[in-house]
């Protein structure tokens, strides 16, 4: 669904501005390469809103690179994830290493993890992601799915349990898991760039679990609620992430906490930091 989306979308982009090109007599070669200068640039413009309005004061080279992940993800990966997954690969697998499944965030789909589930695999450790859908369906619509999800995935598992491993929004579909299903199928818990404040730009996004994620709701004060958090519970936010505003959103309590810097909010997808990391927490 949402992959379907983004195609359409591209293709209107691409084709509007070729039409609009055209009509002001550029030739045809001239009018396709302006439809992609312009593409991205109007993708640089939207990531540049983005810490316009969260106002994490990042370096120029995070703000590029957070354009560059912007673009890789939703003008190519995303809308195409199935040509991406399926050339995944999956190196020998090492059997003491334990499974892994990623939970993509707001607006995303599995493509999200195509280069960090790479790198996972090519170290022998078996890696699945999901996709959440519909997009715009309660969080705990979307835990719901994710406990189907999780049944499949370990159904020819010998221990049962998995990591799971989340961007954005998918960290509190993790927690809402875990507070409606409980912890028997998870190891541990590994959250990055999740809102788990809200976020004020979530106020631009449509949506029931946009609703739900805006600072202060009634759904994130339930969560909350007499939770506690059963397994181990890595979380990792930057200080520089310009979809998460306030950055220290991001900030939990009850969990061991790594903050990073020069990280922009989707760039944590092609992070080697984050790569590192989670090759730490698997070991």
């Amino acid at each position: 669904m949402v992959a379907a989306a983004l195609r359409w979308k591209l293709a209107i982009e691409l084709i509007s501005i070729f039409i609009v090109a055209r009509l002001l007599g550029a030739d045809i070669a001239w009018a396709a390469a302006l439809s992609i200068v312009i593409l991205l640039a109007l993708h640089a413009t939207l990531i540049l809103l983005t810490f316009a309005i969260a106002w994490p004061r990042a370096p120029l080279g995070t703000i590029a690179a957070e354009c560059a992940a912007y673009f890789a993800l939703f003008a190519l990966i995303q809308p195409f994830h199935r040509l991406f997954m399926t050339a995944a690969g999956q190196s020998p697998l090492l059997e003491n290493k334990p499974r892994v499944l990623f939970v993509h965030g707001y607006l995303c789909n599995r493509g999200l993890w195509w280069w960090l589930m790479r790198r996972l695999r090519w170290h022998g450790i078996r890696a699945h992601a999901v996709s959440l859908e519909p997009p715009f369906a309660s969080i705990d619509t979307l835990a719901a799915q994710l406990h189907r999800d999780i049944e499949d995935y370990l159904r020819d598992s010998a221990d049962g349990r998995l990591v799971l491993v989340t961007h954005s929004m998918g960290g509190l579909v993790a927690r809402a898991y875990l507070k409606q299903y409980g912890a028997a199928r998870v190891a541990k818990l590994i959250t990055l760039a999740c809102p788990h404040h809200g976020s004020r730009l979530v106020y631009l996004g449509p949506g029931r679990n946009a609703r739900e994620m805006q600072p202060g709701s009634t759904w994130l004060a339930a969560l909350a609620e007499a939770e506690t958090i059963p397994v181990p519970f890595v979380n990792v936010w930057s200080a520089h992430d310009n979809f998460v505003a306030p950055q220290t959103s991001s900030h939990i309590e009850g969990c061991q906490e790594v903050m990073e810097v020069g990280l922009g909010h989707l760039s944590f997808a092609f992070s080697t930091r984050v790569e590192k990391l989670l090759l730490r927490e698997l070991a």
